[in-house]
């Protein structure tokens, strides 16, 4: 059992008793099979869509290849911005489905228009496939967005876990690159580095639904041996920060991944770069998908809704 199971309270304590219902008896084995499982288990927290949200699937030809992205309009948004989303499932799992009904309500929440991109997954494209489809959508979102409908001019970047990881590597490369300029970065309990002696990966190493195990192997997965120190691959390896974009970061207190969270935000408000740290001393990894069973998930939920909306009416 995790050695601070009474710290968390019991609605908390009923999502986690939820998943662990829906485990199987034994892990799947394969890449697949992982994505199935994590399929079924997203699928059993599943809000229905807000009331008046249009949303539309839409493919960004690349020749070589086809990234699928799906587009949330609010009844009313925010005029001249567009929040890109990336789901987490450690570089490995997940899809336009399994987060839909987060992002569905992120955008009628914070009033913008979302877009989810379904990148390419590892271990059969490893990094830097992922940031290359990212990179690749908010190109194409900064200089055609308009041609099709979409918000023309702001951009935030967000996403969950080992989406936030994609998310903050998009931020360097657009800021290295100069273009498309982002009004801010969300990011929601990421991976940012791989140093599993921070004290969150040791205190926090057999965590509900995310261990430091898991960590290691997604980070194998995604990168291979030797760990990586390309700052695109590891946001923390990054040698300057300056002129990042603003940004609003989560941190759970019951997370392998809570030191990476706060180390990033220590490093942005070092090289001035505006930067909000929400700490969550009672939340866990994942709890996007308990916002519905939690009234503590919810209230974060609301407020990273709240940084996307005033990322977008600033």
């Amino acid at each position: 059992m995790y050695h601070d199971h009474d710290a968390l309270d019991a609605e908390i304590h009923a999502y986690i008793a939820r998943c662990e219902a829906l485990e199987p008896a034994q892990p799947p084995a394969g890449a697949e099979a992982q994505r199935a499982q994590y399929r079924r288990l997203c699928r059993a927290f599943a809000a229905p869509r807000p009331p008046g949200l249009a949303v539309a699937d839409h493919g960004l030809d690349l020749g070589d290849r086809r990234i699928a992205v799906r587009i949330y309009r609010p009844p009313s948004s925010a005029p001249s911005f567009c929040l890109v989303f990336f789901h987490g499932g450690g570089w490995v799992v997940g899809d336009l489905d399994t987060h839909d009904s987060v992002v569905a309500e992120l955008a009628v929440k914070a009033g913008v228009v979302a877009v989810a991109v379904d990148y390419r997954l590892a271990p059969e494209h490893p990094y830097p496939a992922a940031v290359d489809d990212g990179w690749a959508v908010i190109d194409w979102l900064g200089r055609d967005g308009a041609g099709h409908g979409l918000p023309a001019g702001r951009l935030a970047v967000a996403g969950d876990s080992a989406g936030g990881t994609i998310a903050a590597a998009l931020a360097l490369k657009a800021r290295d690159r100069g273009h498309p300029p982002l009004a801010g970065q969300v990011l929601v309990y990421p991976a940012l580095g791989h140093d599993f002696s921070l004290p969150s990966y040791v205190e926090r190493a057999e965590a509900p639904v995310l261990t430091s195990a898991d960590m290691r192997a997604y980070w194998q997965a995604y990168c291979g041996p030797p760990p990586s120190s390309d700052p695109y691959a590891v946001p923390l390896s990054a040698s300057s920060y300056n002129g990042l974009c603003p940004s609003f970061i989560v941190a759970c207190e019951h997370d392998p991944l809570r030191d990476d969270a706060i180390a990033y935000a220590a490093r942005l408000g070092d090289a001035g770069v505006p930067v909000q740290l929400r700490r969550e001393p009672g939340l866990i990894h994942g709890f996007l998908r308990a916002r519905h069973m939690s009234r503590i998930a919810m209230e974060s939920f609301d407020a990273i809704a709240g940084a996307v909306r005033a990322f977008a009416c600033p």
